[in-house]
């Protein structure tokens, strides 16, 4: 898999979870600041919340894994077909005399090629 690819998704993550931690850090402060509540009453709250979240997580982290093991045999298999192929085109053998100088021609020179031979016979 290509390493930019994966830094930008790191990267999109780590700001995703920047965020997060910024609004949840706001929220606990606003509310000790209040005087709503304080940590020892959330307590339970935040032991639910981190169960949930777990079962969340875990369920993403699976499907994460299973689309970069994937992305990752795709990378490897076409890696093998290119190295494939480029083993089959340094063992081909080489065109000699006229095959090889037909073999520039474009589509309009074999054509004229074609049409003089057609009219001279």
């Amino acid at each position: 898999m290509d390493e930019k690819i994966m830094q930008e998704i790191l990267h999109e993550l780590f700001s995703s979870l920047e965020d997060l931690e910024t609004q949840s850090r706001a929220i606990l402060q606003f509310l000790k600041d209040k005087g709503i509540t304080n940590e020892k009453e959330l307590a339970p709250y935040f032991e639910r919340a981190g169960t949930a979240s777990s079962v969340r997580w875990r369920a993403v982290r699976a499907r994460i894994d299973y689309l970069l093991s994937s992305a990752m045999k795709t990378t490897e298999q076409d890696a093998k077909k290119e190295s494939q192929k480029a083993l089959e085109n340094r063992h081909e053998p080489s065109d000699t005399g006229a095959e090889s100088a037909r073999g520039d021609e474009t589509e309009k020179d074999i054509n004229d090629r074609q049409k003089t031979e057609t009219s001279a016979a």
